[in-house]
This record gives structure tokens, C-alpha cells and sequence, in this order.
């Protein structure tokens, strides 16, 4: 990884470190491997610091989501069975289940306290609304919906791969700058 590279990499992961709970953010990221490494470190922190996490992965499975939190030394069956680890296909969620994932977040935000948890830290990979086709409409409806619900103990972090952001017209990165409280590229 260059020196510039590996700076901007650093820069996502204290950006990560830092989000608040009860934001909506937008995260533009350039190599899908280095941003896994990112955020599986991010992960491990939070998990450690007693709060729920949700993967929504999409350009890898689930298994391997699972095998590199195993690799940086957490127990993903222990912290699958209380509770506090969820790791679902990011396709599936958006497009299989038909589960409402707005209310998803709202019971493990409302839930997160209530159970003695610190929070909820969420990735999501929104690039998972193209593989069926150009789905801008339906994309844009999730973050409007999401972005219209109160999670005060939820960090969620919509996460774009840069190429796939940048193809958006200037209308809709606008939009979706708007929809979020806080943005990063």
C-alpha cells in the first residue's frame, strides 16, 4: 500500500472510531480488502466495548465476514449466541427476506439499552441494490426511509464503493449527502 493510501486508510479508520451514536453517515471507500480490514478492527473494538454489530456485507459471504473477525481474535459463535453479532448478506436483506430492515434497526436501537449494551454499529454495503440492475429508486427510498427514523443509540454507516458513487448524477450525491449526517470520502 502507498504511503498515500495508507494514510487515507488510516484517516477511514479513525473516522470509523469516531462516529456517534444516533448518526446516519455516508462512507465512500476505494478497495473493498483494505476497508474490510478497516472496519473488522472497528468491529473488534466495539464488540469489545459491549455493543451490537451488524455486517451487512455484500462483495464477500458471510463465512468470510466471520473468518476474518476469527482472525483478528474474536469468538463470533460466542458473540453470535448473546446476541451481539449479526452478519447478513447484504442482498438478502435488502431484497430476499422481505423483512422490513428499517424496523430491524429500530428494535435493536430500542433493544441495545435495554439489554445492557452500549450501542449498535452498523456497515451496511448499499453497492448490493445494483446487482439487480440500476435499483436508484429503491436505493434512494432506503435512505430516505432511514434517514426519516430515530435511532439514538445506533452508529449506521451506509457504505459506497467510490466508482459506484461517483457514477450517481451531481443530483444524487447531493440527495444522498443530504440524507446522511455525516459524509466521508
Amino acid at each position: 500500500m502507498a504511503d498515500n493510501s495508507a494514510m487515507k486508510q488510516q484517516q477511514l479508520l479513525s473516522e470509523l472510531n469516531k462516529k456517534e451514536f444516533g448518526k446516519h453517515n455516508l462512507m465512500a471507500y476505494n478497495n473493498v480488502a483494505d476497508f474490510r480490514r478497516l472496519y473488522v478492527s472497528v468491529c473488534k473494538e466495539r464488540l469489545e466495548n459491549n455493543e451490537i454489530v451488524l455486517i451487512l456485507p455484500y462483495y464477500e459471504t458471510v463465512d468470510s465476514i466471520e473468518q476474518q473477525l476469527e482472525n483478528v481474535g474474536v469468538d463470533t459463535n460466542h458473540y453470535k449466541r448473546d446476541g451481539s453479532l449479526f452478519i447478513v448478506d447484504a442482498v438478502q436483506q435488502f431484497f430476499g427476506s422481505g423483512y422490513d430492515f428499517a424496523k430491524f434497526l429500530e428494535l435493536l436501537d430500542d433493544g441495545a439499552v435495554k439489554t445492557g449494551k452500549v450501542g449498535v454499529f452498523v456497515i451496511a454495503y448499499l453497492d448490493s441494490f445494483f446487482l439487480y440492475g440500476d435499483n436508484r429508486e429503491k436505493l434512494i427510498e432506503y435512505e430516505r426511509t432511514i434517514s426519516r427514523i430515530k435511532l439514538v443509540h445506533t452508529i449506521l454507516i451506509c457504505a459506497y464503493h467510490e466508482a459506484r458513487f461517483a457514477s450517481f448524477s451531481d443530483d444524487t450525491k447531493q440527495l444522498l449527502r443530504r440524507l446522511h449526517n455525516i459524509t466521508v470520502q
